[in-house]
């Protein structure tokens, strides 16, 4: 399967620079100075929910999955497509948490 590293250390590396049209990078680097990392993470589960048609339904070989999420097509990201999917995101942080520790489990 495809590791989520392989995808999310570049995008918060780069802060989506080298994935997002430059456009839609700059609107995210706006509201990240804004408000703090919680937007990277925003950014990234509102990419995934805005992938998740093709992510799914096209069932594209690893290298054909990391070439779209690496270099996210800009109809798909657009500026004020990727903000508003990014706003509907609920981070709570309980929820995080208990993830977190499942995957810990599973990683044992």
């Amino acid at each position: 399967g495809c590791d989520a590293l392989m995808y999310a250390t570049p995008w918060f590396m780069t802060l989506f620079t080298l994935s997002l049209p430059w456009p839609t990078a700059l609107r995210v680097w706006d509201w990240f100075v804004y408000r703090g990392t919680k937007v990277l993470f925003r950014v990234a589960l509102a990419v995934m929910d805005l992938a998740a048609p093709y992510l799914l339904d096209a069932c594209p070989t690893i290298a054909e999955l990391l070439g779209f999420l690496l270099h996210l097509p800009p109809t798909l990201v657009a500026p004020d497509a990727l903000v508003a999917a990014a706003v509907r995101v609920s981070i709570d942080e309980r929820r995080i948490a208990k993830l977190t520790q499942a995957v810990e489990r599973q990683q044992q």
